[in-house]
Order: structure tokens, then sequence, then C-alpha cells
């Protein structure tokens, strides 16, 4: 999946000849709203049966109509409206399946979709072990304060200070030089890659076990459940 989007939607759509265009376009609407306020970087698909609706405000959401053969006939009918139209090849219409008039349309991935922006930066951090953290705090709480309030300028007190707490960062916490990517999303931790190291090391290993107990550590796209108007 690109790793600009969070969430793929779709949305299937049976437009009656004999509801109201402004009704449907604002249940259509009302439903992406609901659904991009929680995801907002989703990827939408909506398709379907959609007759002949007026759908400037639909393109204007922005999405974008990616059907252009006849559907039915000489007329298109069933479309598809996406934000994914740069990853995905032009729909390709073909005969119609069993006793339908509507012919059937198929839209594949692209398998020459340009490369994402974005690059890998070097990052400074310390490490976050639990156990270390525990010797840290016990040296701090140990380390001998008198040498500090003997000296006589703030700027040596400070110096002092910082020199001492610095030093003990090192040793027990020491700087990892990590390389996310600009486009990483905020829940790509350091602790979801090295599950996925570890992981993906089971599965080449043959580790199946091992393999099944990461697969389950690795947090994985949350499921909502969102509340839609009623259909028309």
């Amino acid at each position: 999946m690109p790793r600009c989007l969070c969430h793929v939607v779709v949305g299937t759509i049976y437009n009656l000849t004999s509801v109201d265009d402004k009704k449907m376009t604002s249940h259509i609407l009302n439903c992406l709203d609901i659904v991009t306020r929680d995801h907002p970087q989703a990827g939408v698909v909506v398709l379907g049966d959609f007759n002949r609706l007026r759908d400037a405000a639909i393109i204007s959401y922005p999405l974008k109509q990616v059907i252009k053969a006849p559907t039915r006939r000489a007329a298109v009918l069933d479309k598809i409206y996406t934000n994914l139209h740069d990853w995905y090849d032009v729909p390709v219409v073909l005969p119609n399946i069993g006793r339908p008039d509507h012919r059937a349309v198929v839209m594949s991935a692209s398998v020459n979709t340009k490369r994402e922006q974005g690059q890998d930066v070097t990052v400074v951090r310390r490490s976050q072990d639990s156990n270390s953290k525990v010797k840290l705090a016990q040296a701090l709480k140990n380390v001998n304060w008198t040498s500090l309030y003997n000296m006589q300028s703030c700027q040596e007190m400070v110096a002092c200070f910082y020199s001492t707490v610095t030093s003990l960062l090192d040793l027990y916490l020491s700087p990892l030089i990590v390389k996310p990517h600009t486009t990483d999303k905020p829940w790509v931790t350091d602790q979801f890659r090295r599950l996925i190291r570890y992981r993906q090391y089971a599965l080449r290993s043959g580790d199946t076990a091992r393999f099944k107990q990461f697969r389950n550590r690795v947090p994985g796209t949350a499921t909502h459940k969102t509340t839609l108007p009623e259909v028309l």
C-alpha cells in the first residue's frame, strides 16, 4: 500500500433514477466527510451504477472519475470516483457477465507507479531500554554533588551538572542512529520497526512459532466502526 495512505475506503453506490440528485449527492458527500474526518489521509474509491447522476460536487471533493468508455450501450453509467488514480491503470471495460446488460469494469494497480516523494533522514535518539532507565535512575541517586555545591559561580555549577548527567546518559542510554523516512506515519516507531525485523527474520529462518509470536505483536491498522446516515 502506498506509504502516503493510512486507510483505503471503498463505497458502493446504486443510484435509482427516481432518487433526487441533490439528496443522493448530499448522502455520498456526507458519508465521505464522516470517514475522512477520522482518517484524513485515506484513499477513497466510490464506485457503482450512478446512472445519470450529476457529479460536479463529487468531482470537486476532489475525486476523479476514471472510467471513460461506455458501460451500457453508448452511456457511461458505471463509474469510479477516486483520489488513487495515480496508483492505478486506466480501467478496462469488458463484456458483460451473465444476464446484466452493463459491461464489467476492471481497475488494476499500476506496476509503473511513480515513486513517492520523500527521503530517509538520519536521527540520533537515545535508547529507551527500561532496564537501562532503572540503572540510570540509581546512578543519579548515588551521585555525590558535594563538589558542585562548593563551586563559586553559577556557570561552573551548570557545567558540572550537565557534564555529570550527560556522561551517565551516554553510559546507560547510549545514543542510537536511526533512519526514518520523511513520509513515515507517527505510529511507525522504532519498536514497530524492530518487531517487523524480528518477524521477518523468523519467517526467513523457518521458525513458525516465533514468526506467529512477532506477527501478533506487530500493531495492525485498527478497525473503526463508523455510523453512517440512513441510506436513501
